[in-house]
């Protein structure tokens, strides 16, 4: 287990990294690990639609927290080689897979630390740039996050976060063929992916804090899939444990014609070797 605050690295060698991941993904039961190969380019469109929209077109100094395997951080390293980049997420795991990428990428700007985003382990003021995306819903105190990213971020810096809206071709498609209705009706062990996909819950999360300025509205973006859909239903399936518990309650007829269903209605956004999923996401812009 690492510790909180510590630094993670990867092999020096891109080749001794890709071997380290491939090692992880054979060996780790995380789907978010397992299927790592498949989620590379995830969100890349999110960070894409955040690069466009930034302010400050050269940021020197780019925090992003939960970043998870590093699908954003990566994206950041590439579109400003001259930035400095801070990774950080609160599962070591998802950092080392991260790392290895960005040895294998040749990305050199980026530090990844595990930590909380509850309790940032930066000074005051110390970038220009903090994003976190689709991960503020899952905080345990989401208050605290946001004033740590308000306190790390110089004057007149940029905060962006990402949360899921309401629309979700990858949900819907899996919720509507389920017999009961996913995900707005998780389990209280589960955390609901659509907790903040209301503008309004957002709103009074930024009520009384200091800031120049702010804006909350909704895009759509893509959610993009490396690889089969057979993979990606396996990877919902993994990453959902009601879902599971829902086909084992099913009749084996049931449940194969359930996956069929699912894989045909999957393999619709099929674009050759790769899925894209059309969703809807509410961007908070803060301006520090």
């Amino acid at each position: 287990m690492a510790i909180v605050n510590s630094k993670i690295s990867a092999p020096e060698s891109p080749l001794l990294s890709s071997f380290h991941r491939a090692n992880m993904a054979l060996n780790h039961a995380d789907p978010w690990i397992k299927y790592h190969n498949y989620l590379t380019k995830w969100v890349d469109e999110a960070a894409a639609w955040v690069a466009k929209k930034q302010v400050d077109d050269k940021p020197q100094q780019i925090l992003d927290v939960a970043c998870g395997t590093g699908s954003p951080s990566l994206y950041f390293a590439r579109q400003y080689p001259d930035a400095h980049l801070e990774a950080c997420d609160l599962q070591a795991s998802y950092l080392e897979i991260a790392a290895c990428l960005a040895t294998e990428q040749g990305l050199k700007s980026i530090n990844f630390t595990c930590c909380g985003a509850e309790k940032l382990p930066y000074a005051d003021g110390t970038c220009d740039m903090l994003s976190c995306f689709f991960s503020l819903m899952y905080f345990q105190n989401k208050e605290a996050a946001l004033d740590e990213f308000l306190r790390v971020v110089r004057p007149g810096g940029s905060i962006w976060i990402t949360t899921w809206a309401k629309y979700n071709a990858l949900f819907d498609s899996v919720r509507n063929l389920l017999p009961t209705e996913y995900p707005s009706e998780l389990p209280s062990k589960q955390p609901n992916p659509h907790s903040l996909s209301d503008e309004e819950k957002l709103l009074n999360l930024l009520k009384g804090r200091s800031m120049t300025a702010y804006t909350i509205h909704e895009e759509q973006i893509n959610l993009r899939w490396e690889g089969a859909a057979s993979a990606l239903w396996d990877f919902v399936k993994a990453s959902n444990p009601d879902i599971t518990r829902q086909l084992q309650m099913m009749e084996a007829p049931q449940r194969i014609d359930i996956d069929r269903q699912i894989l045909e209605k999957f393999n619709e956004f099929s674009k050759g070797e790769y899925l894209l999923f059309p969703v809807a996401m509410i961007v908070s812009q803060i301006q520090r």
